[in-house]
């Protein structure tokens, strides 16, 4: 049996058999082949591996994933590509903020709408109106998400379907 903060080498079948903390806290498990690699367990039963490393003098955790969605050996190669950034200077964790924090193209027609179209046209109502209209699908999206490819070929299938 395997206790909070051993090291061991990962294997599907003692990691499906590991126990569980009690209510309110968390277990870890350090993997033996990657270093900084560990599996968080909480009191839920939720398995996440993380890479634990310390970065310019600062500990870093950055998630991996869930298992058994994410197996071992992928893992071990996103922990890799995780200390080869940090290693560079590179905190993964700060472009995953980023994009978190990155606009979606509801939030941008909405800042639209406020700062120009109402305030500079009398048909800002027709803005409105046409936008839902036809780019509802799109709100959710991120800014970056969206390419010119997919206006480009939006943009022709409109044309197809007014005419």
């Amino acid at each position: 049996m395997v206790a909070p903060n051993d090291k061991f080498n990962f294997v599907k079948k003692t990691l499906l058999s590991l126990p569980t903390p009690p209510r309110g806290k968390r277990f870890s498990f350090k993997d033996e082949k990657v270093g900084g690699l560990i599996l968080r367990v909480t009191d839920t039963g939720a398995k996440t591996f993380q890479l634990y490393q310390k970065h310019q003098g600062r500990p870093v955790r950055v998630t991996l994933g869930k298992f058994p969605d994410m197996t071992i050996e992928n893992a071990r190669r996103e922990a890799t590509k995780a200390k080869g950034a940090l290693a560079d200077g590179t905190n993964p964790n700060v472009a995953k903020n980023r994009l978190r924090k990155e606009i979606s193209l509801k939030e941008l027609f909405d800042l639209y709408m406020e700062r120009y179209s109402k305030v500079e046209k009398k048909s800002w109502a027709y803005d409105q109106r046409e936008i839902r209209k036809f780019l509802s699908h799109w709100f959710n999206r991120k800014i970056s998400d969206i390419s010119k490819y997919e206006i480009c070929s939006y943009s022709g299938y409109l044309r197809q379907i007014m005419v």
